[in-house]
């Protein structure tokens, strides 16, 4: 399982593998992927685009280039769940003991900012520069519309909460453990539970409308994938999910194409990434050339053009919609260490972050220190 929920597991029995908002309705390329953490997104949200549905404009950045690098002087004894991208130069990373952090200079420098809650944070999630909204552990969800300023606290949260998705700026969802999804109207100012049908951790949401989303979910037996068409009022599990490991992240390109990922298949070690070409009726594994960390998270910035966060420090590219992958960043290992990434997001100019923390080999969660990765 997803050490971000295992790690939860530990906290609520954390969040397990699980790991925003108004004036504009941001694209799928623009909100980042999600928490597939010890409690996983790996979150992502960005500039205002016209339509929820819309590709995000081509990046300036060439999507072949531009090199990932650690940055450096994180926080000691933090771990970071979530990451959001918020227009601009702006990104947001939460994590535990309500450790905000906000960057005004795409993720080279860092600076804390205070939510008015200790809760361990898993979701994070910015439309633009201004409004935003951050989940976590015991029902917490505060939310800003002065970039961090002051917070308030929306009516409707329960449970141990973590992804956030916005399908548009005023229609969104947050996905916690017993099947939560929560769904606002009202850009994030109040929320109200959904039937998913489901009874474990939900750990990761995508929209490509306001209507058509797909969660991805987790439990001891495996993954699911559920969707609905109907705007939350109902979820159906969809395709054969025979062969899913625990799932940790979920992203659909459009109505037909997405991909998941989750923990490697424990038998073999195999490394795990799923992808659909028939809105998640069927999905076939991708080639990857990792061999075992779990993916944790993805974001996206064209149809084809998208990165994946996984475990031991890792970051995958593709090129062609998911159907394959490479790593750009390449794998970490420390004795006596664990460096996991947790989430990733993605700037429509290509610009990109992924958090994460290390933790000792020994299995207790307890973080050494916190992991900032960038692309620029």
């Amino acid at each position: 399982m997803d050490k971000r929920f295992a790690s939860l597991a530990a906290v609520w029995v954390a969040l397990g593998v699980l790991t925003v908002l108004l004036p504009v309705a941001p694209t799928g390329a623009q909100q980042g992927g999600q928490w597939f953490v010890p409690l996983a997104q790996v979150s992502g949200g960005a500039a205002p685009s016209p339509t929820p549905t819309t590709v995000a404009p081509t990046p300036t950045v060439p999507p072949a280039s531009g090199a990932w690098a650690p940055v450096p002087n994180t926080p000691a004894g933090v771990a970071l769940f979530a990451v959001s991208s918020a227009g601009g130069r702006a990104f947001w990373a939460v994590g535990s003991g309500g450790t905000v952090l906000r960057s005004t200079d795409l993720g080279a420098t860092w600076t804390s900012v205070n939510a008015g809650t200790s809760a361990d944070l898993y979701g994070v999630r910015f439309i633009d520069e201004r409004t935003g909204v951050i989940a976590g552990v015991g029902g917490t969800i505060r939310r800003t519309t002065d970039g961090g300023a002051s917070w308030s606290t929306p009516t409707g949260g329960g449970g141990n909460l973590g992804f956030i998705w916005f399908a548009t700026n005023q229609v969104g969802y947050i996905g916690g453990d017993g099947g939560t999804i929560l769904k606002t109207t009202d850009g994030g100012a109040s929320w109200t539970r959904q039937n998913s049908g489901f009874d474990r951790d939900i750990t990761g949401i995508h929209c490509i409308s306001a209507t058509n989303c797909w969660a991805s979910g987790s439990s001891d037996g495996g993954g699911v994938v559920l969707q609905t068409t109907d705007g939350g009022a109902s979820w159906q599990r969809v395709g054969d999910n025979t062969g899913f490991t625990p799932l940790g992240a979920v992203w659909f390109l459009n109505g037909r194409t997405g991909v998941v990922g989750g923990d490697p298949n424990f038998a073999t070690g195999q490394s795990n990434i799923w992808r659909t070409t028939g809105g998640g009726s069927s999905w076939t594994r991708t080639p990857t050339d990792i061999f075992g960390p779990a993916v944790t998270g993805f974001a996206f910035i064209t149809e084809t053009v998208g990165w994946a966060s996984a475990e031991e420090r890792i970051v995958l590219q593709t090129t062609d919609g998911g159907a394959s992958w490479s790593t750009v960043l390449q794998q970490l290992k420390t004795p006596g260490q664990n460096r996991w990434l947790h989430a990733i997001a993605a700037a429509p100019n290509g610009s990109a972050v992924a958090v994460g923390a290390v933790y000792p080999a020994d299995g207790s969660f307890t973080p050494l220190e916190s992991i900032i990765v960038r692309r620029q």
